[in-house]
């Protein structure tokens, strides 16, 4: 059996007279199989929602599981759980899952993400019978982003006062940075005696400046410089009394990234 679904091919049987490199040449990413369990049902993709800054209180939730196992799958138990909360279980009936078949199901249970930060789903399935339990879960975080706060292309003195959103560069949420971008945004908290915390989910600035500050202007102590021959940045706090952070980009003339 090949796994990847023969290259995209669909042939995913293999034989003794089965070509296995031809121009151009494919990792060779496929397995031997023994005969498929009896019962064996996988959840394998989480569908939606998916990372958004327009997440509601009323998301769909829809799975994609597959039947690894050689008998037709005709119902099953669901679940769903979001940041350790109540686990949501339904009960799929009247379906016809055979081997190797996917089937997506949605949630009747809706669920809440309007409030921006991150989510932990937990998805699991249970199937009568099933011989194999190490298929039967997936964790999946998606982020509901907020408002959105774009840096503003020369402006060397852009500020921002909120509590919560999502940070993004020139080119926005779809779009990435130019070879001659450069901005400076400072960061304020909206509560005070709070401390900005930055947490980073991309980052892809080439080799531009990147650089965080530890304070209401590029004067206050540098945090660190960033580009894409350092660290990831990861999470960054504010440790000074304002609680602001300021973040000052330079693109480097001859390179774009997607930021």
């Amino acid at each position: 059996k090949n796994p990847n679904d023969g290259f995209g091919t669909g042939f995913t049987d293999w034989t003794t007279g089965s070509m296995v490199a031809w121009w151009p040449p494919y990792d060779m990413a496929f397995a031997l199989y023994d005969e498929p369990l009896n019962n064996d049902l996988a959840v394998t993709e989480l569908i939606s929602p998916l990372t958004s800054e327009l997440l509601t209180a009323n998301e769909n939730v829809t799975v994609k599981v597959k039947n690894e196992g050689a008998n037709t799958i005709t119902d099953f138990d669901i679940s769903y759980q979001i940041n350790g909360g109540s686990v949501i279980t339904e009960n799929v009936t009247g379906v016809n899952i055979g081997l190797n078949e996917f089937y997506e199901y949605t949630f009747s249970a809706q669920a809440d993400l309007s409030v921006a930060g991150p989510y932990e789903i937990n998805i699991e399935i249970d199937l009568s019978g099933d011989e194999n339990d190490t298929n039967d879960m997936m964790t999946s975080t998606v982020y509901n982003l907020g408002t959105l706060y774009q840096m503003e292309n020369g402006n060397t003195s852009q500020e921002f006062t909120t509590c919560s959103g999502t940070f993004v560069d020139m080119g926005g949420l779809d779009g990435g940075f130019e070879m001659t971008d450069f901005g400076t945004t400072t960061i304020h908290p909206g509560t005070p005696g709070s401390r900005v915390r930055l947490t980073f989910l991309q980052f892809d600035v080439g080799w531009s400046d990147f650089n965080i500050y530890d304070g209401v202007d590029t004067n206050a102590p540098l945090i660190g410089n960033f580009n894409d021959g350092s660290d990831f940045p990861g999470e960054i706090t504010a440790l000074n009394t304002s609680g602001a952070l300021t973040i000052e980009f330079i693109a480097p003339g001859w390179d774009t990234g997607e930021g």
